[in-house]
């Protein structure tokens, strides 16, 4: 592995800081996510069940913002590389496995502001 990557998942604290992810098509949140590891993102299925090719095209991962008026200090933005979404994921109701993965393009800058949930 290179400097600065991890293993496994980033463990914290419960009171270590925010995991939290935004979502966004051309710039307008539609789904949060979590931080699991440097590269990798959880999310629900639903966020990415029925879109288009040009949809994924457009979606970015937003870490760190918590102010959307001022650029944050830690904010970090990356496209989507990668999207596996559980196999027994059905969108009919009731949902179940609701679950899926993002691979981002790029490492996440781990730091007060930016930390994974495991």
């Amino acid at each position: 592995m290179g400097e600065g990557e991890s293993e496994g998942p980033i463990r914290t604290h419960a009171d270590s800081g925010p995991a939290a992810v935004s979502l966004r098509s051309r710039g307008s949140h539609f789904c949060g996510g979590a931080i699991l590891t440097e590269r990798w993102i959880l999310t629900a299925a639903h966020c990415f069940s029925i879109v288009s090719t040009n949809f994924l095209r457009n979606v970015s991962v937003v870490i760190g913002e918590y102010d959307q008026r001022v650029p944050d200090e830690e904010e970090q933005t990356f496209t989507v590389n990668t999207i596996k979404i559980h196999e027994k994921y059905q969108h009919a109701s009731p949902m179940s496995y609701d679950i899926a993965l993002l691979e981002i393009n790029g490492h996440i800058r781990l730091g007060r502001g930016t930390l994974g949930v495991l």
